[in-house]
């Protein structure tokens, strides 16, 4: 999150366990940007991975491998390589382009997130958004799965 994210920050902290792993994503277009999320995790000696699609089109999350090597993915976002490790993350950070305050969000589609998402329960789901994104309230699908918090350049949001 490149702007100062200063009302999350200190909720963050605790949420940071050191030797647990993070699951960000490298932010595209207009997207809040993880990054300074990512170098705190990483401060406080947590493994940071990130989201991949693999050839099953199932998405996993994945850790760099040696070298730290990226690949293009579907829709040509930044994955980790082939030699990166699985992981199972117990924080995921997921991008939205619209939430409200009862968890619920959007994101571009494809249900990528929930089903990942599903196969991680115990996980602490966090959205983050530009506050601009917030709407009053959205439909909710059966499979959606909520979020816990919402972290915002404003605020931070518990569902």
């Amino acid at each position: 999150m490149g702007q100062k994210w200063s009302p999350a920050r200190a909720h963050f902290d605790d949420i940071f366990t050191t030797g647990a792993t993070i699951a960000s994503y490298r932010a595209v277009a207009s997207e809040a940007n993880p990054a300074a999320i990512d170098r705190a995790a990483s401060a406080a000696n947590m493994r940071i991975s990130y989201p991949r699609i693999d050839g099953d089109g199932v998405m996993r999350f994945y850790g760099l491998g040696p070298g730290g090597a990226m690949d293009k993915g579907y829709y040509g976002i930044d994955v980790p390589d082939k030699n990166g490790w699985l992981a199972c993350p117990s924080v995921v950070l997921i991008p939205l382009l619209a939430f409200d305050r009862r968890g619920t969000r959007l994101g571009q589609g494809g249900g990528y997130y929930d089903r990942a998402l599903a196969s991680l329960p115990n996980a602490t789901r966090i959205g983050i958004a530009w506050s601009v994104q917030e709407m009053a309230e959205l439909p909710i699908d059966p499979w959606d799965v909520p979020l816990h918090y919402i972290a915002t350049e404003k605020e931070w949001i518990r569902v």
